[in-house]
């Protein structure tokens, strides 16, 4: 059953390429996370990744506007992984880090290409559609982390 909010991802007729290129680096990263992610999460995050692949660009670039707020969250959170995942290689902190520095960038970029794409009201009413399935799989991959953690109440 499709949601209520959920964008519809593929018209009839179009399809998809492979999610993964047919590579053995890509195929270990896929094993790897089929093992170490909770599944709820997973399917959240599958469900957002076939999104962005499938839907017209525009579309998948709207639905990062959820990101608008994020910048900021993303600095204080990394200056504390450091502390709290000591375990992280400095390499893989160094992505997070640079990506902080462009994540302005981006959001203002999505913005500009939603307000110029999105005219119509019957389009602002699907981007407002768009940026909500966002939400709710963001919603969906809170929820199942805290029940993978044991953080509910």
């Amino acid at each position: 059953m499709q949601h209520a909010n959920a964008p519809e991802i593929l018209p009839v007729g179009r399809t998809c390429p492979d999610p993964l290129p047919k590579e053995p680096r890509f195929q270990a990263i896929e094993r790897d996370l089929k093992f170490s992610v909770d599944l709820r999460t997973r399917f959240a995050v599958d469900a957002y990744v076939n999104f962005a692949r499938c839907a017209p660009w525009p579309e998948a670039v709207c639905a990062s506007l959820n990101e608008v707020f994020a910048p900021e969250i993303d600095r204080q959170r990394l200056a504390r992984w450091p502390q709290h995942y000591p375990w992280i290689d400095p390499s893989g902190l160094e992505y997070f880090q640079t990506r902080a520095g462009r994540a302005r960038r981006d959001v203002e970029f999505a913005l500009a290409a939603t307000l110029e794409r999105f005219t119509t009201r019957a389009s602002q009413e699907r981007a407002l559609e768009v940026l909500q399935f966002k939400l709710d799989i963001l919603w969906q991959m809170n929820g199942a982390m805290a029940l993978a953690y044991g953080l509910t109440s």
